[in-house]
């Protein structure tokens, strides 16, 4: 039976999860993400860490994307890479969390519920 709520609550979590990166790898970016990228971290760190002359300078996600190869790409999937792997690396140590307690249901069920808070 725990194996079961696992996989389903795995289950229902990975298609709430696919619903939101397909929603952000085709939605408009130019609202926040392609307009830090080509204001910033476009333009490599040192403008990152020293221009602050707007509130839109997201300085860790834009330091980090400024050392990334592609970091003038505004292709949406590209342009979200580091949103979408922080995601995915805070749902995984979740479980994993849960899973290495021998609590591999409650970390499923913890896995589902943020990732219908990502969306």
């Amino acid at each position: 039976m725990r194996l079961v709520s696992c996989i389903l609550l795995l289950a229902g979590g990975m298609l709430v999860l696919g619903r939101y990166v397909h929603a952000m790898a085709t939605t408009s970016l130019w609202t926040d993400e392609l307009h830090t990228i080509l204001h910033y971290s476009g333009r490599g760190p040192l403008v990152t860490l020293t221009e602050y002359h707007e509130p839109n300078n997201h300085v860790f996600f834009n330091l980090v994307n400024s050392l990334t190869p592609g970091r003038r790409s505004v292709q949406p999937v590209r342009a979200r890479l580091w949103s979408f792997a922080a995601t995915f690396a805070m749902l995984g140590l979740a479980f994993v969390w849960f899973a290495r307690r021998g609590l591999p249901e409650w970390g499923a069920f913890l896995f589902c519920v943020l990732a219908i808070q990502t969306e």
